[in-house]
Order: structure tokens, then C-alpha cells, then sequence
């Protein structure tokens, strides 16, 4: 991911984490990558089986 988009993409984790400690994403292939190489010690479980058009399939996120 392009410096920006890192940027944007802590924003939103950061937003999204604020009260809890799990939450249902939808993610790409490229941000699920990024959780687990910063954060290795979070939990993603995938929920949906089919590919959206936009390549982006929702997870369970747990830190």
C-alpha cells in the first residue's frame, strides 16, 4: 500500500477500535496482510465465501 493509503487505512483501525476489541470488517487481500504484519498477534477470521466486484470479503478482527 502507497504511504496514503497506510495513513487512511490506520485512521480507519484506529476508528474502528476505539470501544472494541473485535469488530466485522469488510477488507482486501492487501489490508488483511497489513493487519497481520503490524499487528501479529491479531485474530482474522473470514466470513463471507464469494469475492465482492471490488476484491474486498468481510472478516471478524480481533486484537
Amino acid at each position: 500500500m502507497a504511504d496514503k493509503e497506510v495513513e487512511r487505512f490506520e485512521d480507519f483501525l484506529e476508528d474502528s477500535f476505539k470501544k472494541n476489541v473485535s469488530r466485522e470488517l469488510r477488507l482486501s487481500g492487501k489490508e488483511v496482510e497489513y493487519i497481520l504484519s503490524k499487528y501479529p498477534k491479531a485474530i482474522i477470521t473470514g466470513l463471507s465465501n464469494g469475492e465482492s466486484s471490488d476484491g474486498k470479503h468481510w472478516y471478524i478482527v480481533k486484537f
